[in-house]
């Protein structure tokens, strides 16, 4: 058995690194479909984070309306302390749609999904410009 090592495997092209496994590495600044998915998602106008802000703020509306302690909060959503504090500040990035949408029942409330046209920003603006014009008389 040779102790020598052998250098680290090349793909086809010679300017692309590949790992010991012989597995290309990733570019970066150069995003694959999968992230850059990932990505769109997470994206401040993006509709996931819409609803998720949008559940958020039922859900910690509907603690307050129940006038519930952080304490009793943690227990009927079954959350430790950490991630209560995170729903109780609206820290949307410690929450997926999923595990937020899972927490209303406990707190018994249900999702209505509406789906509308998308309006966009210069068609908005458009009808905002249309208001009627009112002048002192």
């Amino acid at each position: 058995m040779s102790t020598d090592s052998a250098p680290a495997p090349r793909s086809a092209s010679s300017d692309i690194p590949t790992s010991p496994s012989g597995r290309t590495q990733p570019v970066f600044g150069l995003d694959s479909a999968v992230n850059s998915r990932a990505i769109d998602v997470n994206r401040r106008d993006s509709p996931v984070v819409t609803a998720r802000r949008t559940l958020i703020t039922a859900i910690t509306e509907r603690i307050a309306q129940k006038r519930l302690t952080a304490a009793q909060a943690a227990a009927a959503l079954r959350l430790t302390g950490p991630k209560v504090t995170a729903l109780l500040n609206k820290n949307i990035e410690a929450f997926t749609l999923d595990e937020l949408v899972n927490l209303l029942p406990a707190l018994e409330l249900t999702v209505q999904v509406v789906a509308e046209p998308q309006v966009s920003v210069t068609a908005a603006a458009r009808r905002g410009r249309r208001k009627p014009v009112t002048t002192p008389q």
